[in-house]
This record gives structure tokens, sequence and C-alpha cells, in this order.
């Protein structure tokens, strides 16, 4: 289970490493995939998920009528869920949307900023051990918000080469415009490279596994991608006033995501970590989810005991934990909060520059450019402005 250690008797570095660092190990698998993908579109497609997934898909994409056959069968209760956390969702997310802005730099010299949107965006949705309605909602209302022409969703299918009602109904409410019934690093191949069924999009959002996460770093470039969003974790940073058991149930709450899910809790309380030791021992024996619980608690459970609170905010910030509040669920892992917000709004926004100069505003910028094109030696754009000058 859990491993409870002393943080003055730990190397912090090794210890803070998580499964992100098996993404290297599968760079070379994948990379096969990749280029199979791009050069044989549908049929690596279809091969690969048959191999992977043990289905054999013959239509990639999604019909309305497995949609509203969806809409049929959903219990109403979940369907009511649904909705009202999309709605949650979207008030949220409209409040992300930047204002464009202008201003006058100099006189005659005016500078802004406008706001669009990208054109495409493809979200990607984990299957296999469970199901996840949840990140249709969360990727596909923000890069709806934002005005994305095209948004794509897809999902590895289940054996029976079916996608869960949950999944296409979620993405009816939220807003998709096409779900396609394949996963995997082959997923992230077509939407990068484009196949005879699956649309070549802009930017590629959305949490995955380690080959999932893997690809996205391989194809960035040749398309966008939010930030690495790899195996799920999370981190608790508690003091001796915190419950136990809520603590225990917090990290089961992790554990179950994923084998290779990380579960984190740091505080300077001795009592606290033996007593949420025990309560996760005890609720793991009646987890629905046990196996994989044990399997992730195993590789990468930990409950660091530190000699004063200072030091437990330190460890907290070297590891840069990924989940925060509920407000979007799609996070940077792997330390990546370091660098990256989460997934917002903004993700499928681009804020392109604009100038207005007069006559006047082209003579005094002149006097800054001029000199420092031609230190530069760009005689050409000084020219630019000279002959502009004259007229």
């Amino acid at each position: 289970m859990m491993e409870v250690l002393k943080y003055s008797e730990i190397d912090l570095k090794e210890t803070i490493k998580r499964s992100e660092q098996d993404v290297n190990n599968v760079l070379d698998t994948v990379s096969e995939i990749l280029n199979n993908v791009k050069d044989n579109g549908d049929d690596a497609v279809k091969s690969y998920t048959e191999k992977f997934d043990g289905v054999l898909v013959e239509n990639l994409k999604v019909t309305k009528d497995e949609i509203k056959q969806a809409y049929d069968t959903l219990d109403d209760s979940l369907l009511t869920a649904l909705k009202q956390a999309a709605s949650n969702i979207e008030k949220f997310h409209k409040k992300q949307i930047p204002e464009e802005w202008e201003m006058e730099v100099n006189p005659g010299i005016t500078a802004g900023q406008i706001v669009r949107a990208i054109n495409s965006a493809g979200c990607y949705i984990p299957g296999g051990r469970a199901a996840y309605p949840s990140s249709i909602l969360m990727t596909v209302i923000p890069a709806k918000i934002a005005g994305v022409e095209k948004v794509i969703c897809v999902t590895p299918p289940q054996k029976d080469g079916k996608i869960l009602d949950a999944i296409l109904v979620a993405a009816d409410i939220a807003g998709a415009d096409e779900i396609y019934k394949v996963g995997g690093a082959q997923a992230i191949g077509a939407l990068a490279y484009g196949t005879e069924s699956i649309p070549k999009v802009e930017k590629i959002v959305g949490p995955g596994n380690i080959f999932v996460t893997a690809a996205k770093k391989l194809v960035y470039g040749q398309v966008d991608i939010e930030f690495p969003a790899g195996p799920s974790e999370v981190l608790i940073l508690a003091d001796e006033s915190a419950d136990p058991e809520f603590l225990a149930t917090d990290i089961l709450a992790q554990a179950e995501h994923d084998p290779n899910a990380s579960c984190f809790l740091v505080t300077d309380s001795k009592d606290l970590a033996e007593k949420t030791d025990e309560f996760v021992k005890e609720l793991t024996k009646i987890a629905p989810r046990r196996e994989i619980i044990e399997e992730s608690l195993s590789k990468s459970g930990k409950i660091i005991i530190t000699a004063t609170f200072e030091e437990a905010i330190y460890v907290t910030n070297e590891y840069a934990p990924e989940h925060g509040s509920g407000t979007n669920h799609v996070l940077p892992t792997g330390g990546g909060a370091k660098m990256y917000s989460g997934l917002s709004t903004e993700a499928f926004i681009k804020k392109p520059t604009v100038q207005r100069i007069t006559k006047e505003g082209l003579a005094e910028l002149s006097k800054t450019s001029v000199p420092i094109a031609e230190y530069e030696g760009f005689f050409a754009h000084s020219d630019s402005f000279k002959r502009r000058l004259d007229r």
C-alpha cells in the first residue's frame, strides 16, 4: 500500500517522480503507431483498434441514430445531472473570454489586441477502465464557448464496437460536431494528420494514458496541444486539523482512476499520517475498484511527514500537483503545474495584435525604428520607413 516516509530521510527529487516518467519509455512504440496512421489512415486506425481494444470497427464515425438511441436508453437522473453539469461549466468558462483592447502608444500610433477562435479542435476522451462523460463536458464546452467552428471527439469503443450512452449524450449536450470510435495513440495520430474518415484538427486537448500523452508530445508542432495531461495525480497538503477519514477517501478517489495514478499526502503531523494510512487500508478492502487502487498505491502512493508545515509547503510546490478544484479537471500533470494553467476557454483562442498608424505617427516612430533597424543590419527595414516618409 502507501509508503510512509520522513522528509528528512528521503531524496525528494527521486521520491516525487511519478508515472509521467514512463512516457519516455514508450516514445518509440508510439512513434511507429503515428507514422503508420499518417501513411495508412483508416486502415491503420482500425487495425490498432482491433489490436488494442479487441474490436473491429467498420464505421468509425458515430451516427445521429446512435446518439438518439443513447438518449432513449440513458437513465433520467444521469441525463439531468449531465445537463446541470454542462450548465455550470458553461457559466464558468464564459467568464474566461478575454476582452479586445486598443491603446494609443504615442500620438498617431495605436496598438491593440483582438480575440479569435481557432478553427478546429480534437477532444480526447479516455475509455478503457472507466467512462468519462465529464471529460467531454470539460473539453468541448470551453471550445464551443470560444467559438471553435468544428469540435471533434475521439474515444475508445467498447467490446461491442459501441460508445457508452453517457459519452454520446454528453458529447451532444456539450455541442460536439463529430464523434469517432477510436482511442489511444492512433486517435491522436488521426487528429494530427487526418485520415479518410477523421479530419485533421488544429489543436488536441484532453487527458489520457502514457501512450496518449506520448503521442500528443510527438505530434506537437504538427498541431497544438494544451499541455501534458497524462496519468492523473493528487497531492494533499494537510495539518493536524484535517480529518484522516476524509483524506483517505480523497486518496482512494484518485487511486481508483488508473493503476498509474499518483497519490501523495504531505503533512507535518505524524499522528495524522498514521491514522490516514489506517483508513486507506480499511477503505481499500471494501472499494469496488480495489485492484486498481491497490496497484496505484503500491506504485505511486506516498505519505511524507515533514518537521514543519513550511517544509510541507515546499514539498508541495516542488511536486507541483495536478488536482485543484473541479472548475475544469483537465489539468497539467508531471510537474507541469509549474508552467501551465488548467484547460480553459483561452486554450482555444488566438490573440493577434493589431496596429494603426498615421503619417505623423510614422514620422515619430521612425526616430525609434530606423536607428535600431540599421544597427541590426536590416537596411531594407529602414528603407521602408524612409520611402514612406519621403512621400
